[in-house]
């Protein structure tokens, strides 16, 4: 994995600014960027279970649906997904009754709803800085192929923040 001094702060703001854009997205649960401060210091075992973790079509669609719906409804959800772990943010969650709601609605679990939100925006980010290593977004090649392949729906998603 080699980045040039130059090219990182380039490859940084331009993650970050995707991973924002798609959290604001998601308001139902992350009003600030605080989620996004806490997906850098994940553990090892969650980001191993990123790295490993595979986009599917039906759980894409499903993590999408409840992001439109939950910014159709301007719903905001008080769940803390500041946590260290994967595991804490989706209790944060089940825990909220209108996340909660949500989630069984869409037929998705909130550990699958927080796996998908970091892999997508991972895999995102990835794709649209393809001279970078993999491993400096904690993605997998699969993942960012969905990517790539669902580009206009994910830039869709994205433009309609």
């Amino acid at each position: 994995m080699s980045i040039s001094v130059k090219a990182l702060p380039r490859v940084r703001a331009s993650w970050v600014h995707t991973c924002t854009v798609l959290l604001v997205l998601c308001t139902l649960w992350l009003a600030s960027g605080a989620g996004l401060a806490q997906a850098a210091v994940l553990s090892d075992a969650d980001e191993k279970a990123l790295r490993s973790y595979v986009l599917q079509p039906k759980t894409v669609g499903q993590f999408m649906a409840l992001a439109q719906d939950a910014k159709r409804q301007k719903i905001e959800s008080k769940a803390n997904l500041a946590a260290k772990s994967i595991d804490a943010s989706a209790a944060a969650l089940n825990a909220d009754p209108t996340a909660k709601r949500l989630l069984d609605k869409h037929q998705i679990s909130a550990r699958d709803y927080m796996m998908t939100l970091i892999a997508l925006m991972r895999a995102h980010a990835a794709a649209t800085n393809p001279k970078t290593a993999l491993d400096a977004f904690g993605t997998n090649a699969a993942n960012v192929a969905y990517a790539k392949a669902n580009a206009r729906q994910i830039d869709a998603m994205l433009k309609s923040a």
